[in-house]
Formats: structure tokens, C-alpha cells, sequence
């Protein structure tokens, strides 16, 4: 329990510091270079949405989005491939419904090569959505797992949507931990709180459930069809689900027994710091060991310091000449 804490902190709170490198892949994946014929119009019922990764789109921001539209026009074409006869949507799926919601007979578009298989078509729109001031984080975080059960290794991943390998282990950790009926509860809610609930599942899964039960109370009592705008409900979704999840923490923290203390004063004269390890650092001293941890994680569903832990005692336990 005492580790708790220390677990969440680490964890990266936002997307920010990754926007740089989001440019960058966006730019390689949905491309930035025009094709001879650059930007064109297309009518809209000759285009067709797959499966996106965004899954929950809000009627009153696409009202809103299609009221620009009809003011401004569309400022930014999306982005397509044709297959087939059709072309279908890569990038900009809301542009596309706000089109036709004002009944637009066209629309600009960029075309470009079709993906070259399904995992490049879902990376392109993670990239997208990561690009986004609040990014969906529950549907990013069943892309990637989508991605990795799909048999893409990790470090293809990273590569492919631009985080850093430890930033795609914590959402791989959300998307093992939580079950489909949590994932559509906390669909409005941000990648901290959705970090923050994992942990605590991980050591208690009854507090967690009950989280899970307090936040549905909340939510169903707000009414999405007042005055307020879909940013000022979100707000108010995210501090009342903080709230709860916060008391379930505190709750969590106060469970921790007198041993638990003791050993960890104890645990903290011997060591006096904690365990840093890079993953590139372990990869030039044995390569490829990331990637198998990461497979070894995923196949036991163990805490990645759950398996350094057991690895570590064995290898004592098999070369020390001090046995317990």
C-alpha cells in the first residue's frame, strides 16, 4: 500500500509534453504533403466513416462545430483514401458529421494512400485525437491495447503514435485493467483519473468498484440538457468523479497496518532511495529485455514491479552465497 502514492505521482499527468513529436507523426501519417491535386471537393455521399477511434461524439459540440461551418465554411478538409469506389475518413470524422448536418453537398477533402493495413488506420487516428486540446482518453486507451493485441510489439507502437515507451505502458496497464462497463463510465473523463482508478483496483477491487457505483450515481443526475455547454459539463463530471476517487485513495492510504509501516521504515535505512531503472539503459545491457518483460507482463497480467521483483529474487537467490 505504501508504494501506492509513489505509483501514481510518476506516472505523466497529460498529454502536453508530447504535442512536439505528435506534430511530427502526424504530419508522416495523415501527411502534410498534398498530391498533385492538393486540396478537393468531394460530395459527401460519396464518403463513408469506418470504425473510428474517437467512439463518443457530443450532439451539442457537433451542433456548434456545424453552425461554424455554416458561418465560416470549413477551414480544415479532412482527410481520406479511396477504396473501391468509395472514399472513406481518416482524419476529421466530426467535420464530416457537421457537414451534414447543415446538408452540405460537398466537402474538402485530401486524399491519400490507403493505409497500409487496419493498425496504420487506427494509429493515424490516435495521433489525431492525441492532437487535441482533451484528448478522449478511454477511447485512446482501447486503440493502443487494440493495437498491442493485435500482435504490434511495443516499441512499433511507440513509434507509430510518438509517446514514450513508459507513457504507452501506464494506458496498456489502464486498458488490462479496466473492464468495458468502467470504460464507458469514465468515457468523459480524463488519463489522470483513469491512471489513478487502475492503481487503486490493482490493490483493492472492491473500493473500486465502489468508485465505479458512486461516479454513475453522479453522473446520472447531472442533466445534459441544461444551459451549460459540453466543456462546463465535462468540468463538472471530472471534479465530482476527482472527488470520489480521492476519498477512495485516502480511504486506501488509511488501510496501511502497522507492519506495512514497519517494513517500510525498515525497507528504507537499507535501500535510502528508490529503484530507477531506464528501459533504454536495460536494452543496451541486454538487448530486447524491455520488450520481453513487456510480453512476460502481459501474458501473466502481473505489476510490471511484481515481475522485476520476482526476476530480482531469483537471480539473489540463485548466484548469493547469503541464503534466508
Amino acid at each position: 500500500m505504501s508504494d501506492l502514492l509513489k505509483q501514481i505521482s510518476s506516472l505523466p499527468d497529460n498529454f502536453d509534453s508530447y504535442n512536439n513529436r505528435i506534430d511530427s507523426v502526424k504530419e508522416m501519417l495523415c501527411g502534410s504533403r498534398p498530391q498533385a491535386a492538393g486540396v478537393q471537393e468531394i460530395e459527401l455521399d460519396k464518403i463513408a466513416a469506418k470504425d473510428q477511434v474517437r467512439t463518443v461524439f457530443s450532439e451539442s459540440a457537433l451542433d456548434k462545430l456545424a453552425e461554424s461551418i455554416q458561418k465560416h465554411g470549413l477551414l480544415n478538409p479532412i482527410t481520406v483514401y479511396f477504396e473501391n469506389g468509395k472514399y472513406f475518413v481518416i482524419c476529421g470524422e466530426r467535420r464530416y458529421r457537421a457537414s451534414k448536418r447543415i446538408g452540405a453537398k460537398t466537402i474538402k477533402v485530401i486524399v491519400r494512400d490507403k493505409p497500409k493495413n487496419e493498425f496504420e488506420r487506427i494509429a493515424m487516428q490516435v495521433v489525431e485525437n492525441l492532437h487535441r486540446d482533451n484528448p478522449p482518453a478511454v477511447d485512446i486507451v482501447k486503440a493502443v491495447t487494440q493495437l498491442e493485441q493485435g500482435g504490434v510489439k511495443v516499441d512499433e507502437i511507440c513509434q507509430m503514435i510518438s509517446v514514450k515507451k513508459s507513457y504507452l505502458y501506464v494506458m496498456l496497464k489502464i486498458g488490462r485493467e479496466l473492464d468495458d462497463l468502467e470504460m464507458q463510465s469514465f468515457v468523459d473523463l480524463n488519463l489522470n483519473f483513469l491512471k489513478k482508478f487502475a492503481a487503486v483496483k490493482a490493490k483493492k477491487r472492491e473500493l473500486a468498484k465502489g468508485v465505479v457505483e458512486k461516479v454513475n450515481e453522479i453522473f446520472c443526475e447531472i442533466n445534459p440538457e441544461d444551459d451549460r455547454d459540453e466543456e462546463e459539463l465535462r468540468q463538472i463530471k471530472q471534479t465530482a468523479a476527482n472527488k470520489v476517487l480521492d476519498a477512495a485513495i485516502k480511504k486506501l492510504k488509511s488501510s496501511v497496518t502497522a507492519k506495512e509501516v514497519s517494513d517500510k521504515s525498515v525497507n528504507e535505512e537499507i535501500f535510502g532511495k528508490k529503484l530507477s531503472v531506464k528501459w533504454s539503459r536495460l536494452d543496451e545491457i541486454m538487448p530486447n529485455t524491455a520488450e520481453l518483460v513487456q510480453d512476460y507482463v502481459t501474458q501473466t497480467n502481473k505489476d510490471l514491479e511484481e515481475v522485476i521483483a520476482e526476476a530480482l529474487a531469483e537471480y539473489v537467490m540463485k548466484y548469493s552465497t547469503h541464503k534466508p
